[in-house]
């Protein structure tokens, strides 16, 4: 390898470096939320625990569902979706939704990992509690993700958006809780 190409590959891998350290790196984005996800929160805090499980944003059926009595306990669980929207400015905004008696939080935000952490501190800071979200792990091309989480900082949302809470908080007994689970 010549001079040139030694400097153009070295080049690529501190473009590639400086992408991951930036992917990770906490926002310091406000993050706000509309009155429905305070609600979601507020019933979903009331036993003192706080359960969140990632999913993929779905297109969901506008059919009604099938009336179910009202329960005066809370939610085993909130489902939060990420809407990625890279060219976005402002804040990381977070909304509720009930949706076939599942209730539901989308954030929007400029990045899956950053925009989930971002979240995760505010509910802790608005609710007292730590909470705990639970992803998936990826079914196929989990190398890929690997490399993709290695050199660039994405890929894989729970290593991005643990990576992204361990930087922004550094004590461990009240930084959110990653559970990774098949």
């Amino acid at each position: 390898m010549d001079a040139l190409g030694a400097l153009a590959l070295g080049l690529v891998l501190l473009a590639m470096l400086a992408a991951r350290a930036r992917s990770c790196r906490p926002t310091g984005e406000a993050v706000t939320f509309d009155g429905a996800a305070l609600r979601i929160l507020a019933g979903a805090a009331a036993d003192g625990r706080l359960r969140l499980i990632a999913t993929t944003p779905a297109r969901r059926d506008p059919a009604p569902a099938p009336a179910r009595p009202a329960s005066p306990e809370p939610a085993a669980a909130i489902f939060i979706e990420v809407l990625v929207d890279p060219e976005r400015r402002g804040p990381i905004e977070v909304r509720g939704d009930h949706h076939r008696g599942y209730s539901i939080m989308t954030v929007r935000g400029r990045a899956a990992g950053p925009a989930i952490a971002a979240a995760l501190l505010k509910i802790r800071d608005i609710t007292g509690i730590v909470p705990r979200v639970d992803f998936a792990w990826p079914e196929r091309g989990q190398t890929g993700q690997l490399l993709r989480f290695l050199l660039l900082g994405t890929g894989h949302v729970a290593a991005v958006t643990l990576e992204v809470l361990r930087r922004a908080e550094p004590d461990r007994d009240r930084r959110p809780r990653i559970h990774v689970g098949p």
